[in-house]
Order: structure tokens, then sequence, then C-alpha cells
């Protein structure tokens, strides 16, 4: 079932090696029957959270996204069409001697147990517009209700606002128009006292 507003996640398919010794490969397929509408911009390399398109159902739709544990290089990919449970969307290969365009979320303890994380899966917009300075760069204080981003969810921008004590940004983990999961770690943070930064609930207002 497609709830509007929301997002759904992809099934993953892993095809081993076969006798011929053709590479591994990976399928996501629909997890419902739907209409399929691939992203215009779907990178070359897609990871945790990667956005494949909007899977709509009944006048519905969704985001489609890459669930946990996907790492890999696109190699095929349908156009719009109308498919059924389980249908082929998107074929990757291993990533062999790459590296992803752009960076993915870090595990949290590497070097930087504070973060600021999002509060929901969506496409990252750490600028206002393009070629504009972004809302935060290192070693700006963050202070409770300053707007350090958008999330697009199904079109609509929302802001994405500081709600903890004033911190120092040690690290920008993400990029400017990635799509990331919820909970994914946007900026290190430095405090006294180990506190960690939160995400409040989206303020109102557009992008």
């Amino acid at each position: 079932m497609i709830h509007p507003g929301t997002v759904t996640w992809a099934i993953v398919e892993r095809v081993e090696p076969g006798i011929g010794g053709q590479t591994q490969e990976t399928r996501l397929v629909s997890p419902t029957v739907g209409l399929f509408q691939p992203d215009a911009h779907l990178p070359g390399v897609v990871s945790s959270g990667t956005r494949l398109g909007t899977l709509s159902l009944l006048s519905q739709a969704a985001d489609l996204l890459v669930p946990d544990g996907v790492l890999g290089q696109v190699t095929r990919s349908i156009p719009a069409s109308a498919v059924e449970y389980r249908s082929t969307l998107v074929v990757l290969s291993p990533l062999i001697g790459q590296e992803l365009d752009a960076p993915s979320s870090p595990p949290e303890d590497e070097g930087c147990p504070n973060v600021f994380r999002a509060p929901s899966a969506g496409r990252l917009f750490l600028r206002p517009a393009p070629g504009e300075p972004p809302f935060v760069a290192v070693n700006d204080v963050l202070s409770k209700g300053r707007c350090v981003g958008f999330l697009e969810v199904m079109k609509t921008f929302n802001r994405v606002l500081y709600d903890g004590p004033d911190v120092v940004v040690t690290r920008v983990l993400l990029s400017d128009g990635q799509d990331v999961r919820a909970g994914a770690p946007i900026f290190a943070l430095h405090q006294e006292g180990e506190q960690k930064g939160s995400a409040s609930p989206w303020g109102e207002g557009g992008r």
C-alpha cells in the first residue's frame, strides 16, 4: 500500500555469479504494483537513501528510496512505466576501485560523536539557491532556531531547524542535493560536555 506524502523502499534481489562467470549484480525491484517515474537526476552510484523516483498507485504517490545495505554502480534502469510487484527497476554492479560521487553518511563513531541528523528521508539542500552561500559552513556557531537547510519530500521543501544548545560546526558530512535517509548525519559538531545537537520538527516555509 502507498500512503501519500511518504516514502517507500525498493526490494533488493542479489544475483550471484553463475558458471559463465558473469559479474554479481543487485536488482532493486518494485515493492508493489503501480506507475514508476524514475528520478531525472539519478546518480551513477547509488547507496542507502538514494531516491530512485516515485511510485504511484490510485493517484497516491511516494518517493521510492534505496534501502539500507545497498551500494553499487547503476548499469540499467527502466523508463517511466507501469510495473508489477517485484518488477526490476534498477540493476547495480559492484563498485570496484571506484568512489562515490558524493560522500555517503558516515558511521556515528567516525571521529564525530556529536552530529546533527536529518529528521526525515528526502533530498537535502544546503544552499538557499544554486550559486548562493550555504546555510551553514565549517566553524559556524549554531544556535537554537537556526535554519540549516531544506529537505524536499514529494516536491515540497521543508525547513530543517537546529534546536539544541550552541555548538560549533566542525565538518559538513553530506553534499548539497544529496538524497538522505532519516537519521543520516549532516554536520559534525563540537560542544563542551559532549552533548548532541538535534533536529527539531520541520518549521514552515519553502525553498
